[in-house]
């Protein structure tokens, strides 16, 4: 199954109209195949912040800048 043949519908009157398992169901080919060698390490997302934040490619204020367009229901590819 691919991406494009999983149809998952949403109304502005409900979040999605398809039953919660229909939606399981369609996305189940996807998780069946994860296999983890070793456990994660939640760690390990604090220490790319910790990176990216010394080599300051952006600061808090750009990064609040683009979550305010991105997760505007009026935010415009090109303002990002």
């Amino acid at each position: 199954m691919c991406a494009s043949s999983i149809t998952v519908t949403w109304s502005p009157e409900r979040d999605f109209v398809n039953e919660a398992d229909e939606i399981q169901k369609s996305f189940q080919p996807y998780f069946e195949a994860t296999l983890l060698t070793e456990p994660t390490d939640p760690n390990k997302l604090y220490d790319l912040k910790r990176t990216v934040e010394d080599h300051h490619l952006f600061g808090t204020e750009e990064v609040d800048d683009y979550a305010r367009v991105y997760f505007s229901v009026k935010g415009k590819q090109e303002l990002l």
